[in-house]
């Protein structure tokens, strides 16, 4: 809920077709965490973004990095356009 509504108060735009969703994790600790039960974590938070904007969640590609230590923790959101890879 908490990121739908910070969304919303944002006024965020979904840019067009795929979006690279950057989600940083700043944990609450330097206990050692591994990204894939971060991203698991926050499920709850990248629906209610997709909710949001107005699009459905299977138009992410996540990337995942683990931050410094911020008290009571927190996740830093970056939207932009995905551009895959070029393929050989």
């Amino acid at each position: 809920m908490q990121c739908f509504l910070f969304a919303k108060k944002a006024a965020l735009v979904a840019p067009a077709g795929r979006i690279l969703l950057q989600l940083e994790f700043l944990p609450p600790t330097a206990r050692r965490r591994d990204d894939d039960n971060l991203l698991a974590s926050f499920k709850a938070g990248r629906d209610g973004l997709a909710d949001a904007l107005g699009i459905d969640d299977s138009l992410f590609v996540s990337q995942v990095q683990i931050g410094e230590v911020h008290p009571g923790g927190a996740v830093r959101v970056t939207l932009s356009p995905y551009q895959a890879e070029a393929q050989p």
